[in-house]
C-alpha cells in the first residue's frame, strides 16, 4: 500500500507544481503576452486554451463543449484511479505513467471547471515550426503515455499478459 500511496502523493505533487506554475504565469502576465527564454526556441506565453488538447476544438461553438470535456476528463480521472489501485504492486514503470497522466488530468480538468479554460504557457518553436502552447499538466500526460508505451515495448511478453489479465480480473 505504501508504493500505491508514493504513486498517488507524486501525482499530487506534480498537480500542485502545474497549479502553481499557472497562477503564476496569470499573475505576471496579461492574455497574450510573451517573455522570451531562449531566443527562437521557448517563450512563456499566457494562452487561454478553450479547446481539447492543443487547442483542438478550440473554434467549436457548442454550448456543450465545457461540459464533454469536463465529463471526458472526469471518466479519465477515474479509470486512472482505478488502475493505479489495482496495478500489481512490481509494476512501477507503469504506476509511475498513471500517476503523470492523473496528475495532469486533474490540472486541466480543475482549470476547465475554475476558470472556463486551461491555462497554457509553454511556447516552444524550432525552424519555423511552432508547437501548440502547453502547460506543466500536458507535459506530465505526454511523458506518462511515453512511459506507458515503453513499459510495455521492454516487458516480456510472458509479464505484459499476466499484467493484463490480473487488470482485466481487477474489473
Amino acid at each position: 500500500m505504501k508504493r500505491r500511496f508514493l504513486f498517488i502523493f507524486l501525482a499530487f505533487i506534480i498537480f500542485l507544481i502545474d497549479q502553481f506554475s499557472k497562477a503564476g504565469i496569470k499573475g505576471s502576465l496579461y492574455f497574450g503576452s510573451r517573455i522570451t527564454l531562449i531566443p527562437g526556441l521557448l517563450n512563456l506565453t499566457y494562452v487561454e486554451n478553450r479547446g481539447g488538447a492543443f487547442g483542438i476544438f478550440a473554434t467549436v461553438g457548442s454550448p456543450y463543449k465545457a461540459i464533454i470535456f469536463s465529463a471526458f476528463s472526469l471518466a479519465a480521472i477515474g479509470i486512472i484511479l482505478y488502475y493505479l489501485i489495482k496495478l500489481p504492486l512490481e509494476n512501477n514503470l507503469l504506476s509511475l505513467g498513471l500517476a503523470l497522466i492523473l496528475s495532469g488530468a486533474i490540472g486541466n480538468f480543475l482549470d476547465r471547471v475554475r476558470l472556463g479554460y486551461v491555462i497554457d504557457f509553454i511556447d516552444l518553436h524550432i525552424k519555423g515550426y511552432h508547437w501548440p502552447t502547453f502547460n506543466l499538466a500536458d507535459t506530465a500526460i505526454c511523458i506518462g503515455l511515453g512511459i506507458i508505451g515503453i513499459s510495455y515495448i521492454f516487458s516480456s511478453p510472458k509479464k505484459s499478459s499476466s499484467v493484463k489479465k490480473e487488470l482485466s480480473d481487477a474489473s
